[in-house]
């Protein structure tokens, strides 16, 4: 398993996101990259956080060589599972109760899911919450936060499945 970065701030969790997604395929990519995935991602302290499209460009152009990205409005448990047991990855955003000014009273966070157990009955989620290990994610916890959920004209969540080239 490769060695993932941890998010170390409130709001890096996009480009988090991207560099171990990079590590997940095969890529070379350190902790050395973050800098140039935030501005990429137009994520820096002026700005805290990382719009969807913003991340979605990056995240493509990217892993353009190490992953193809097929993004689903419309998610299930069964299709998270069924990518992740084909060796895929998901990165999903979700859209949570928060503080800062970006989103009014509410706030994101990007998730990236690297397995699933044997049973299905939890994920391995690399980066869960700021400062915290890799680590499981529980089916159940999941299914709450995939309700379907409306904000600015946007559905929550929305993932991305990601497989490797």
């Amino acid at each position: 398993m490769p060695r993932y970065v941890r998010q170390h701030d409130e709001f890096r969790c996009g480009p988090i996101a991207i560099l171990n997604a990079l590590k997940w395929a095969g890529s070379e990519a350190t902790a050395r990259l973050l800098p140039r995935l935030s501005k990429e991602t137009k994520c820096d302290l002026n700005y805290p956080g990382t719009w969807k499209t913003d991340l979605v460009v990056t995240l493509r152009k990217r892993g353009k060589k190490y992953f193809s990205v097929q993004q689903d409005g419309h998610t299930s448990l069964k299709k998270i599972e069924e990518c992740l047991r084909v060796d895929g990855a998901v990165l999903i955003c979700f859209l949570c109760p928060g503080s800062r000014a970006k989103y009014g009273e509410w706030g994101g966070h990007y998730t990236l899911i690297v397995g699933v157990s044997r049973s299905g009955s939890s994920f391995m989620a690399v980066n869960r919450v700021t400062g915290e290990k890799p680590g499981l994610l529980r089916r159940r916890s999941l299914r709450n936060d995939l309700c379907r959920r409306k904000h600015d004209g946007t559905w929550y969540p929305t993932v991305w499945y990601l497989r490797k080239k």
